[in-house]
């Protein structure tokens, strides 16, 4: 698929495919930076070692979260 082929097709994307889209591509860009990967193995370790957030701290986020239509 060409570049023209994909931005014809993104631009017929509603918005919440096209945040999903644009969080995939900023991904793709990033996964061979070796301080991107050591951020997400910190994050995994962290969960794997307990880490929670509160509810009132996950609520809080996902308010800010969709304010931002993310």
């Amino acid at each position: 698929m060409s570049i023209t082929e994909i931005k014809r097709e993104a631009s017929s994307l509603g918005d919440e495919d096209l945040i999903h889209l644009a969080a995939w591509f900023h991904h793709l860009a990033r996964r061979k930076d070796p301080a991107y990967l050591k951020s997400l193995d910190d994050t995994f370790d962290a969960i794997d070692g307990g880490d929670q957030m509160t509810l009132d701290a996950y609520q809080k986020l996902s308010k800010e979260l969709n304010q931002f239509g993310v």
